[in-house]
């Protein structure tokens, strides 16, 4: 019987970052309110509204090497790949430059 992971991740629409993700065995309700409470929890003060979007979640087989993998991946999403929009920096990069301006 094979295994079937699930992925929910929530994303900056502007930046592309990828804020907070989660991954499970078992699509519950927590799976999606761990992430969501956490993004919560870390969300900067802004003067604009945050909008919340789900695409309904995905399922994938192959549990531990997907983990390790998206791991990998949200990593370089985030820290290593370069955004022209962003003034050629990555997402984290330009929130970093974005928070000591703001400051």
């Amino acid at each position: 019987m094979a295994e079937r992971a699930y992925l929910t991740a929530y994303i900056d629409v502007y930046s592309g970052e990828v804020l907070t993700w989660n991954i499970d065995l078992h699509p519950t309700v927590e799976f999606v309110t761990k992430p969501l409470d956490e993004l919560l929890q870390n969300r900067p003060e802004s003067s604009y509204r945050m909008t919340i979007h789900s695409d309904q979640g995905f399922q994938y087989q192959n549990y531990d090497e997907l983990k390790s993998s998206i791991t990998n991946y949200v990593y370089y999403y985030n820290n290593k790949r370069i955004e022209t929009k962003l003034a050629r920096k990555t997402p984290v990069q330009y929130r970093n430059l974005s928070d000591q301006l703001a400051a």
